[in-house]
């Protein structure tokens, strides 16, 4: 998925799945003006690992296909929720106290 041709540049909030988010999100995806993105997390990854995150599209609704569509109209907060999952290449500390992910073979998972 190239998720720079849906996210606008900025820092956007992911979450694990199957871990409570009540500590805030897992880690955040960085998207860059030129499409670049970068994954920062909170806790290491070991390489090798298979993740499952989900993060929120604003702006994009999914369609009942499953498609992210440009959300249409004042909704209250629009945004999709999508899940990906991939394979955890690498993983370095990054300024401090974080750790910048590089993810293989990263997909979306639609629902059944």
């Amino acid at each position: 998925m190239d998720l720079a041709a849906f996210l606008a540049p900025g820092v956007h909030p992911v979450y694990r799945v199957g871990n409570p988010s009540e500590d805030g999100p897992w880690g955040h995806l960085l998207c860059r003006p030129d499409g670049r993105v970068s994954w920062v997390a909170r806790e290491p990854a070991p390489t090798g690992d298979r993740l499952v995150l989900t993060l929120k599209v604003p702006g994009y609704r999914l369609d009942v296909d499953g498609a992210l569509a440009e959300a249409m109209g004042p909704g209250p907060d629009p945004g999709a929720w999508v899940v990906l999952t991939g394979e955890v290449r690498g993983c370095r500390l990054f300024q401090d106290r974080h750790y910048l992910l590089r993810l293989a073979g990263l997909v979306r998972i639609l629902d059944p």
